[in-house]
């Protein structure tokens, strides 16, 4: 091994550029590879989750708090059932200090069902009472400190005593359901949704009898539902109630069903796009170890000749390489791991969530058998080169004639074909968030807006809330909302003389409210009172509406029609970017009735926004606490930054592509630099005796380069297509996404093969301005 440690010494460039690029691509990938095993075994953690299925709809998980204990029992093949419910944050107080906390509702064979444990008490006798509690750890801590909580008393909504009877240990990062500071019985959720019609207000676990089919489950869950309810449908053309749905446990995280429920969601395709880009930035690396190896092998191709004229043979040779391969492989692992524990905030950063890196036989494994595979094909290549020799033609100078690095061509060519998609892909998806992030709405967007009022829905209240704000010297107006463009409701709509049902983008705010959100009137057919309703052009022309026509919608009174237009307004975007609409929807803006229920208001705002924001926080907790006698705390954001934080995982997915990009293209060019340097070092005499002859300086450039350029540019004519491809498949899921870039796949080809030429001038410059007598005398 001697000989190798001087080897590399004396080619310190060539050593630095392999170890740089596969240390930094084998830590990318144990963090994407850690980040990957994370997600997949979200929900798979507890014994139960492969017997365990989620009940549900066609379109979303959950059901009515009613439907397990009237149609469950109906199926044999359903052995138990419990219920959860995500509530709203509820205020309680714990000896006279105030908390607001998230809260859920359990039925008491909750614990045991799903194997959690209890501390304090045993899991089959929680909550079988409504003046119980359960805390999770993090809470108790919070509340109590170091003292024992069991026993101790927490006062639910400031009526009810609830008695703590156990903790709920902090679970781990393969957690399925979102983070809650305490668990109630479910009877509490059974007061306030006591009916069959209350549909998404509580999530049902079953387990199956052994042997049965899921499928077969789902099919009788389904009569069941048409059997309670006559509207419901199996294919769900004409109504949003239909169908049934099973999805196990495990499956939960992922599942496209898995929305505005308690449980946490994932973007499984994201998982598999970095994992897939980390797995070409190793493949980028190993080829360009393999690429610096191959054209090194001339350099100790004498030193494994003599080797085998003293005796070693062929195959020990091999073993030698192979071992020389494994031992830099395994320097490279070691320095990952370091580097992968340095980035791995970061990378929980940018990913919002929690990466675990705890060693487990199946990592090790996996581990193990990729670097077995990158020191053995890093190591073959080179030792087959020199394996096509006998020792006397390597000796006679036969190998140096005859080599001309075959397999250099393929893996220039392979790499720049990775980095020129990568940069395509980078630059796409950049310029589809900075499309997305200046998406006009139609609206002002740099107003401040209450998300929900703490004061609940009493229009009398937000009065109250509207008068304390307006006196704010920062405040400037002040309005009230029950729904806001960017955070509406879907209405469904019949229309006469129409089967199909389409569907309302329904906001609803005072008149205030209207005239402070900057919409723009474009008719104005009738005084906006309360109840009617501004369209938008798109509208107008769907239901065909004029001032003399300006009513529409199936009403439960057929003499009736359920909307009336008061004038129509500019087409403004319904929803968040990253949310695709439902076929057939319309935008309306209905006029507040002071009668009817009111949970949101608008600011308009002056001064610096984070002032602003911190005096209408402590106004609010000012007023919740003399009306309702809690100083609640308040969701207050600014519209563009409520709206920034949907595109939030996105924009740090496009930074590590980014970052992936960069890396790919610095390994790239590192070796072109390296490969350019042995290749002018070979041809420099050849070069010195066409200077000789009297060829020009730059004839002797373009004579260097040339085999370099021509590699670059057949790599391009492969990446072109790959990239169009590959940026096609990135765009579809976006709704609102950019007309396709032809120019960035252009831009990334040009860039390449650039960066190609900027990483091998400087050394043919080198040596096309180098004194010729020099270069012969050194040969």
């Amino acid at each position: 091994m001697k000989s190798y440690f001087i080897f590399l010494s004396r080619n310190k460039l060539y050593t630095a550029i392999q170890f740089f690029g596969l240390a930094i691509s084998l830590a990318v990938v144990l963090l994407l590879i850690s980040y990957a095993r994370t997600e997949f075994s979200i929900g798979a953690a507890s014994a139960s989750s492969h017997r365990l299925y989620a009940v549900g709809k066609g379109s979303e998980l959950g059901m009515t708090v009613q439907t397990a204990p009237a149609l469950l029992p109906a199926i044999p093949e359903i052995t138990e059932w419990t219920r959860l419910s995500r509530i709203e944050p509820k205020d309680v107080t714990v000896d006279d200090s105030y908390y607001q906390v998230q809260c859920m509702a359990v039925d008491s064979n909750f614990f045991c069902m799903l194997n959690y444990p209890l501390v304090g008490c045993d899991p089959a006798t929680a909550l079988l009472t409504t003046h119980e509690v359960v805390l999770s750890e993090s809470f108790a801590r919070k509340a109590f400190g170091s003292a024992d909580p069991i026993g101790s008393v927490v006062m639910y909504l400031d009526k009810i005593p609830l008695r703590v009877v156990g903790i709920l240990p902090t679970t781990g990062s393969a957690e399925l359901l979102k983070p809650v500071d305490m668990l109630i019985s479910f009877q509490h959720t059974e007061k306030e949704y006591g009916t069959l019609e209350d549909f998404s207000s509580a999530q049902i676990f079953v387990s199956l009898a052994d042997g049965t089919s899921v499928e077969e489950v789902r099919i009788k869950l389904l009569q069941q539902y048409k059997s309670r309810w006559d509207y419901w449908e199996e294919d769900g053309q004409h109504s949003s109630s239909w169908g049934a749905s099973l999805v196990r446990m495990d499956e939960i995280y992922f599942s496209p069903l898995n929305n505005y429920t308690p449980f946490r969601s994932g973007d499984k395709q994201q998982v598999q796009i970095l994992f897939s880009i980390a797995f070409i930035l190793l493949l980028s690396a190993v080829v360009n170890y393999i690429n610096l190896s191959v054209s090194q092998t001339g350099k100790r191709a004498h030193e494994m000749a003599t080797r085998r004229l003293l005796g070693d043979t062929a195959a020990q040779i091999i073993v030698r390489y192979l071992t020389e391969s494994a031992i830099f492989t395994t320097a490279c692992f070691i320095v990952a791991c370091f580097v992968a524990l340095g980035v791995k905030p970061h990378f929980e950063r940018l990913l919002s969530t929690t990466i675990s890196m705890s060693p487990s036989l199946p990592n090790l494994l996996l581990m193990l058998l990729l670097l077995i595979a990158i020191s053995v094909i890093s190591g073959l290549f080179p030792a087959l080169m020199i394996h096509k020799y006998s020792p006397i033609d390597i000796v006679k100078g036969r190998f140096r004639l005859q080599s001309k690095q075959l397999f250099s061509h393929l893996f220039i060519i392979v790499q720049n074909i990775i980095s020129t998609v990568l940069v395509a892909l980078g630059l796409t998806m950049a310029v589809q968030m900075h499309h997305l992030s200046t998406l006009p709405t139609g609206y002002r967007t740099d107003l401040a807006f209450v998300f929900t009022s703490p004061l609940g829905q009493s229009y009398q209240k937000q009065l109250i809330l509207q008068k304390r704000l307006s006196s704010l010297p920062m405040v400037t107006e002040v309005a009230m909302a029950t729904y806001l463009p960017f955070v509406c409701v879907y209405l469904g709509l019949e229309q006469p003389g129409e089967e199909n049902t389409s569907w309302l983008n329904f906001s609803e705010m005072d008149s205030t409210a209207f005239r402070m959100m900057g919409f723009q009137v474009v008719e104005q057919w009738s005084d906006p009172l309360p109840g009617k309703v501004w369209v938008t052009e798109e509208t107008c022309r769907r239901y065909s509406l004029s001032a003399d026509n300006p009513s529409w919608g199936k009403a439960d009174d057929a003499s009736d029609l359920l909307y009336t237009a008061c004038g129509v307004i500019r087409d403004y975007r319904l929803h968040h970017v990253l949310e695709s609409p439902l076929d057939d929807s319309h935008g309306v803006v209905s006029v507040l009735n002071p009668r009817s229920y009111c949970n949101k208001l608008l600011v308009s705002t002056q001064g610096n926004r984070e002032e602003a924001l911190q005096a209408i926080r402590e106004a609010c907790r000012e007023v919740c606490d003399e009306v309702i006698g809690m100083p609640k705390e308040l969701d207050v954001y600014y519209v563009d930054d409520f709206m920034n934080i949907f595109l939030a995982r996105e924009k740090n997915a496009v930074l590590l592509v980014l970052g992936f990009m960069l890396i790919s293209v610095l390994i790239s060019a590192f070796g072109l630099l390296a490969m350019s340097i042995s290749y002018t070092e070979q041809q420099s005499k050849r070069m010195a005796l066409c200077k000789v002859m009297g060829a020009g300086t730059m004839e002797v450039v373009w004579e260097l380069s040339k085999r370099f350029m021509m590699l670059s540019l057949l790599a391009a004519c492969f990446a072109f297509p790959i990239s169009l491809k590959v940026v096609q498949i990135s765009l579809e899921p976006f709704y609102n996404r950019i007309a396709f870039p032809w120019y960035l796949l252009i831009a990334a080809v040009v860039s390449t093969v650039v960066i190609s030429f900027l990483a091998i001038i400087g050394q043919t410059l080198k040596v096309a301005l180098r004194n010729p007598i020099e270069s012969i005398r050194t040969e």
